[in-house]
């Protein structure tokens, strides 16, 4: 049996918002979703906060926690006027990464653990998932679930720079 139902990598916006639908679920459910939410410990490794905007139809289920909403557009223009606009039936909506942190870590409920871990990589296999995180004492943990969302940013491939060559231009080596 898996240590969890899932394991979601990364407490930005992606993975908060599955661990705060996750918990809604886990409401109604016999039995909850073990859940785990790896982060990275306090410190060098872990992402300033952050602000995240977007544009809502009418009220939504983070209104609670705004920490501003727009509902004109408004433009200078080269003559220094400003042109306002109604944005409905839209507003532009402002969430602080700290509040909704907050607010899903107390939402969560028992069956959600938040895990303050270096995740080095993860595996699928047949019967489940494997991640092998460092904790941050040193200890070498492998936690598997049957399903893990890694919300981190996918790692660019370096490039490679061509191999230099120390020949002189007739062609024989320098």
């Amino acid at each position: 049996m898996a240590d969890y139902d899932v394991v979601i990598i990364g407490a930005g916006a992606a993975g908060l918002t599955l661990a705060h639908r996750l918990g809604q679920i886990n409401d109604r459910r016999d039995p909850p979703l073990r859940t785990a939410v790896l982060e990275p410990p306090p410190g060098p490794h872990t992402p300033p906060r952050r602000t995240w905007c977007f544009w809502e139809a009418g009220p939504g289920p983070w209104d609670h926690l705004l920490a501003a909403s727009w509902e004109d557009l408004s433009v200078i223009g080269p003559d220094g006027a400003e042109h306002r606009s109604p944005a409905g039936p839209y507003a532009y909506k402002m969430l602080r990464s700290t509040d909704v942190d907050a607010h899903v870590r107390a939402a969560a409920g028992a069956a959600v653990e938040f895990r303050p871990l270096f995740v080095r990589d993860t595996e699928d296999g047949p019967e489940h998932a494997t991640v092998r995180a460092l904790a941050p004492g040193g200890e070498h943990l492998r936690l598997t679930a049957r399903w893990v969302f890694d919300s981190r940013p996918p790692v660019r491939p370096r490039a490679v720079a061509p191999a230099c060559s120390s020949t002189s231009g007739d062609g024989s080596s320098a």
